[in-house]
């Protein structure tokens, strides 16, 4: 019992909330009550003072109210609710006026007539059916409106009208007034349950939203930092480049030391670890560029075959050194694409077939297909289980098979072909079984009419290097000595220089760093040099900096670039490449 006392006790008590949802609705539902009392002053055509006073105090007090309901639906009910309880004060008093007037009238009505004794009835009962539906927000106002008005209408009845039928109209109408209670308090019910709802609902979404903020931060922080982390290689390339390229020539220079069966092993196993880690780093570098949408194409014209045959050239030290042939079966046809993304597709995948497939031969080939040509890569290695073929093409994954010597490398040499084949709109597609070898095809690229070139196509000849005066141009003293080191045991007569020579020379062949001091290009070199020289030198620019296109550089044949670091087997063959176009270009000038 207590506990029903102590709901009903805190029901009257009203929440800011409730007195906001209240004189919202009473803002316009006191105007309609205006319009329903002058309506019945005039229906009962009643004379007298009384009446005239009943029109004035129920139009001031429903005036009142609106003006109450109005300034209260303005209100804060965080910062004002005081105010808002001092307003709804003041409603539950007028509303009591109200009622007192509306019940007033029913008895004052009881005398003039039984007809208007009903029709006051009607019109009080339908006020009171509206307080229950506009005021059920607020339980003390809306049961002061019932009880106030609705009794006095039953003693109207129970006085004036005949017996029994008064007395039963009465008792009637006493339901009446207990039935809308009831209805005022389930409404009241619903109204708390749907409040609750919206609070819950409310906290649910700034929880929410909370939680989305905090998800941001940590997603930007992410971001951030994975954009740092890529930065960071990618800047810090060319310092971390020249380095590893020195060892690199420095270890080659060694082994044409008169050293020991023992040292010659040592440095044999260094010069492996350094292509191993050359080729860890090159592709660490190449994803970093693509996580950072720095790669982007350079659409041009090309000699597939000469593209093809460049690759196969450039990996011929390395294939020797893994008994591998590599054979070039291709048209001569032209396509329209990136030279650069295109040359590491086919680069990597040449790679991984000598790195998967040692001591078997490797077939680079290409087949027109309509319109667009297809670029395939063979080998007859092992190769892959079909259930893994889609795993391949994954960052970092690598094919492992239990009891067989660790493969180096990073697991990215087929990830960034699927990449560099998406951004150029090509197909990238493997055909593999174990046992039978695999194959790559990038499909999809675009060929053209033949177009008109200065020279012959570069055959796969090797010309000896002694006697071949070559000069190197690098701001790295280490560097620079290596590789002069190097062209030495090669029987190349070199010399060198940090910046450009301005004497003639009478070299053969320049090399020639990218980057040079006082913002001077090695592009800048080669036009001196060739301009001192009086003649198209062959040259080479080994670069720090990445994702350079060659396509792009304007620099006339023969002419070619590799990426730093550099080993000795890559620069010999893109010499002796070099060398063999120049021949080219020399016979057919005759």
């Amino acid at each position: 019992m207590l506990n029903r006392l102590s709901k009903i006790s805190a029901a009257l008590r009203p929440q800011p909330w409730q007195l906001k949802y209240l004189f919202k609705i009473g803002s316009y539902s006191w105007l309609v009550h205006i319009v329903v009392v002058i309506l019945v002053f005039f229906a009962i055509r009643a004379k007298g003072d009384f009446f005239a006073f009943w029109l004035i105090a129920m139009i001031a007090a429903s005036s009142l109210m609106t003006g109450i309901s109005r300034l209260g639906a303005g209100l804060d009910q965080q910062s004002q609710s005081r105010l808002l309880l001092r307003l709804g004060a003041a409603h539950t008093l007028l509303t009591i006026i109200v009622g007192v007037l509306w019940g007033a009238g029913a008895i004052a009505a009881s005398h003039l007539s039984l007809q208007n004794t009903q029709f006051f009835a009607l019109a009080l009962g339908g006020t009171a059916l509206g307080a229950v539906s506009s005021q059920s927000a607020f339980l003390r106002s809306c049961y002061s409106s019932i009880w106030t008005s609705v009794p006095m209408l039953a003693y109207a009845y129970w006085s004036y009208s005949p017996d029994p039928v008064g007395h039963i109209t009465a008792m009637m109408i006493l339901s009446y007034a207990v039935l809308l209670s009831l209805m005022a308090g389930r409404m009241h019910g619903f109204l708390l349950d749907n409040h609750k709802l919206a609070e819950d609902l409310a906290h649910q979404v700034r929880t929410l939203e909370e939680s989305t903020k905090q998800l941001e931060i940590a997603r930007q922080f992410a971001a951030s930092s994975n954009e740092a982390k890529s930065r960071f290689l990618a800047h810090a390339s060319h310092d971390l480049r020249q380095p590893l390229h020195a060892i690199g020539l420095l270890n080659s220079n060694l082994q044409h030391e008169e050293i020991s069966d023992f040292a010659r092993e040592t440095v044999r196993k260094i010069d492996q670890s350094v292509a191993n880690m050359s080729e860890l780093f090159r592709s660490l570098l190449d994803y970093s560029a693509l996580d950072l949408g720095h790669v982007q194409s350079q659409i041009g014209r090309y000699n597939l075959e000469d593209l093809l045959r460049g690759v196969a050239n450039r990996n011929l030290e390395t294939a020797q050194q893994a008994n591998c042939e590599i054979l070039v079966q291709t048209p001569s046809v032209w396509v329209e694409t990136d030279h650069t993304l295109l040359t590491n597709i086919v680069q990597n995948l040449v790679s991984n077939a000598i790195k998967y497939a040692p001591g078997k031969p490797i077939t680079i080939g290409a087949t027109p297909q309509g319109e667009t040509i297809t670029i395939y890569v063979t080998d007859q290695g092992k190769g892959i289980a079909s259930s893994k073929i889609d795993d391949v093409f994954k960052e970092f994954y690598r094919e492992q098979e239990p009891g067989t010597q660790k493969t180096e490398g990073l697991g990215l040499g087929l990830a960034l072909v699927k990449s560099y084949s998406q951004i150029l709109g090509l197909s990238c597609t493997m055909h593999s079984e174990s046992g039978r070898g695999t194959t790559v095809e990038i499909g999809g690229i675009k060929r053209i009419l033949e177009q008109t070139e200065s020279g012959s196509k570069p055959t796969s000849s090797h010309l000896r290097l002694a006697g071949l005066k070559v000069h190197v141009v690098d701001d790295n003293i280490d560097i620079q000595n290596a590789t002069v080191k190097l062209l030495d045991s090669w029987g190349c007569i070199a010399t060198s220089s940090e910046g450009i020579p301005q004497t003639r020379l009478g070299i053969d062949l320049l090399i020639t760093d990218f980057d040079l001091d006082d913002q001077t290009t090695g592009i800048n070199c080669i036009r001196r040099m060739r301009e001192i020289e009086g003649q198209q030198i062959p040259a080479l620019v080994i670069t720090g900096v990445q994702n350079l296109n060659q396509s792009q550089l304007d620099i006339e044949a023969p002419f070619g670039m590799i990426e730093k670091p550099a080993s000795a087997q890559q620069m010999r063959s893109l010499i002796l490449s070099l060398l063999t176009k120049e021949k080219s270009l020399l016979t057919a000038s005759e």
